[in-house]
């Protein structure tokens, strides 16, 4: 999509929700347990689509996965002792330190992938968690 498609897009959203009168808060403590149930099982989706695509020729996609990795760090920041968000965050991580050993973007067993080519920071921070 074109750049400047995509701003005027964004540009009405934004005109749209300010003539709505809409805010963006934090929830309140009553809400959050529900709000943040919906968010981890977003950032599931998309960290399932980044790991496995549902359609193209490519088996990994980059673009979903570098959100799939900030965006579970940055729900976990403010809930370290939260275990559903770590256990999203050490899944999504230890899950992701095998794309580098994936031959020509292919599923490879474990037993059959190349361990060197694990990626350890993800290694660190998964076990980390």
């Amino acid at each position: 999509m074109p750049e400047a498609t995509m701003t005027r897009r964004i540009t009405r959203a934004k005109e749209s929700i300010a003539a709505a009168g809409a805010a963006f808060a934090p929830p309140s403590a009553e809400d959050r347990p529900a709000r943040l149930r919906v968010v981890l099982q977003v950032l599931y989706l998309i960290f399932n689509e980044g790991y496995v695509a549902s359609s193209g020729d490519q088996l990994h996609r980059v673009e979903p996965s570098e959100e799939e990795v900030r965006l579970p760090r940055d729900v976990h920041a403010p809930l370290p002792g939260d275990g559903e968000v770590t256990g999203l965050l050490y899944a999504e991580r230890a899950a992701g330190l095998q794309a580098a050993a994936r031959r020509g973007g292919q599923l490879v067993p474990l037993a059959e992938q190349d361990r060197r080519k694990w990626t350890v920071p993800h290694i660190v921070e998964g076990w980390s968690r």
